[in-house]
């Protein structure tokens, strides 16, 4: 299921950022996300070659 894996994903973010403290499942705060920084968000790789808007939308 794709909530409960975006869960554990903010799960773990949030856990890392006050030192690996443990955080029960589910989360209590249901207002903590996730998002890609923004070279991400906006189609970068590490390869440096930026998503084009057809690949992006599944169509390469």
């Amino acid at each position: 299921d794709l909530r409960q894996s975006l869960e554990v994903a903010i799960a773990a973010k949030h856990s890392a950022l006050r030192g690996s403290v443990p955080l029960s499942l589910p989360l209590e705060d249901r207002s903590l996300s996730l998002h890609p920084v923004d070279y991400r968000w906006l189609g970068g790789d590490q390869s440096g070659r930026p998503q084009t808007l057809d690949e992006a939308a599944g169509n390469a």
